[in-house]
This record gives structure tokens, C-alpha cells and sequence, in this order.
């Protein structure tokens, strides 16, 4: 099934050659005037929208905001297509708009900004439907999400919080932390677990005075207990995991010798 694409612009001739680019494509374009648009976009409930700056009678931004205040285009990829007045261009950068294309542009320009709205507002769909207390981790480019919210992390934090979800539900103590994130790190101390574990605290949990994904154990240390999706497969690397798989892949290579 071919998805709409629903282009908001009163100039004929720049509206026909969007339709032309994005047909060859694959995609379905409807084209319509500023005035129809909210109408068109709640009827048709087009997969993306390409929208002028410079429409009559409004700014093409408020459109914009108008239109993704809606909920039945929360899920709608948006493209902008602005002149090249630096200006406006920056107002777009900073809106919530998912592209932005600044006018001369090439077909394959449109056809790759639509595809990517479509993919960035398809993937924010799924995160939302992550439950709360999951956390989502991308080791190579030490990347953290709860609640479809990125969370930004130092080198440091990234791999407490990494090496914790990879052994999820295990009590740590300080000194078992010490060893695995911080190696042979000099002047640091069972404190220094202490300090870091505040600083991720106040970034993952609501109410930081009563922690329910990074938990302190009395008498012992620390426990994760939000649960971890990893976006590609990757093993923990501390030193007893390290070991775990070297030994595994001992006893593989035994077996099939």
C-alpha cells in the first residue's frame, strides 16, 4: 500500500514538481491550498506532510504547530520547505518540524527528507509504547532512553548504567563497581560509585528521593531494576563476562575440533 503524502502549498509550479518527485518514488501525493489543509490533513491522514514557509495569509510554521497539536497526525512525518534566507532557516532548525529543506533542492532531496520524517516519526510511535521503566542502550554510540526520552550521560555514567542493565537485578557493592567500570582508575573511592549513581539518579528516575530503577541495598550497594533493551546485540565487556564467553568459546572450539 503506497503512503500519502500531503503537500501544503499554493504555488502550482513548486507543489507539481514535490507531486512529480515523490509519485516516482512510490508514494501517493495529494496536493492542496493553505486554506484546506487542516481539513485535508484530518480527513486523509496522510503517513507525511510537505509544507511551505510562505503561504498566504500565515506563516507555514504556525501551520506546522497547528497541525501537530492534532492527535491524529502525532505519527505524521513533516517536511518544511523554506527559501534560503538564513533567517527562517533557523527558525525551522528549531522547531519541531522532523525535515527541513532549503529551496533550490534536487528531487532525490524531497523523496530522502519525506523518507526520513516518515522513519523518525515511526520510530517515536514505538517508543512510546515502551513502558516507563525501560531502558533503551546503544554501547556504540553510548546512547540512553527511558520513557522515549534521550538521556544524556557522561563516559563515566554511561558505563555504570551499562554494565548494571547488561547484569540486571544483580546486587552490586561498591567495590565490585570500582573494579568493572572503573578499572585501574587512580583516586577514586567507594564514594566515587556513591557520587555517580546521584548524578544518574536526578537524569533516570521521576522522584530522585525515591529511586525505583537505580535502587540502593542496605548493606550491600546498588541494583538496577529497570529493564534494559539493548538496539543491537552487544555482550557485556566487563572482566567476568570477558572470561565467560573466552570459555564458552574454548569448549565450541573442543567440540567442533
Amino acid at each position: 500500500m503506497m503512503s500519502l503524502v500531503l503537500v501544503v502549498d499554493d504555488v502550482a509550479e513548486r507543489s507539481s514538481t514535490i507531486q512529480y518527485a515523490l509519485e516516482r518514488a512510490g508514494y501517493l501525493v495529494e496536493i492542496c491550498g493553505s486554506g484546506a489543509a487542516l481539513k485535508a490533513a484530518i480527513c486523509r491522514r496522510p503517513a507525511a506532510l510537505v509544507i511551505s514557509m510562505d503561504l498566504p495569509g500565515r506563516s507555514g510554521m504556525d501551520l506546522c504547530h497547528c497541525l501537530r497539536e492534532l492527535p491524529e497526525l502525532s505519527t505524521a512525518g513533516m517536511v518544511v520547505v523554506a527559501d534560503s534566507k538564513t533567517s527562517k532557516y533557523r527558525t525551522v532548525l528549531d522547531s519541531a518540524v522532523d525535515e527541513c529543506l532549503s529551496m533550490p533542492f534536487a528531487p532525490g532531496e524531497i523523496v530522502l527528507a519525506v523518507k526520513n520524517a516518515v522513519q523518525q516519526r515511526t520510530q517515536l510511535a514505538a517508543l512510546s509504547e515502551v513502558p516507563e521503566d525501560t531502558l533503551i542502550i546503544n554501547s556504540s554510540t553510548m546512547r540512553v532512553m527511558i520513557g522515549g526520552k534521550e538521556i544524556p550521560t557522561t563516559p563515566l555514567e554511561f558505563r555504570l548504567i551499562n554494565h548494571m542493565a547488561h547484569h540486571q537485578g544483580q546486587e552490586f557493592t561498591r567495590d565490585a563497581l570500582l573494579d568493572a567500570v572503573w578499572g585501574d582508575l587512580l583516586f577514586v573511592t567507594p564514594r566515587s560509585v556513591d557520587s555517580c549513581v546521584r548524578r544518574l539518579r536526578r537524569k533516570l528516575e521521576p522522584h530522585v528521593d525515591s529511586p525505583i530503577l537505580l535502587k540502593s541495598i542496605r548493606g550491600i550497594g546498588y541494583r538496577l531494576d529497570a529493564t534494559p533493551i539493548w538496539e543491537s546485540d552487544e555482550p557485556c565487556q566487563c572482566a567476568t563476562c570477558a572470561a565467560v564467553q573466552l570459555r564458552q568459546k574454548m569448549r565450541s572450539e573442543v567440540k567442533t575440533g
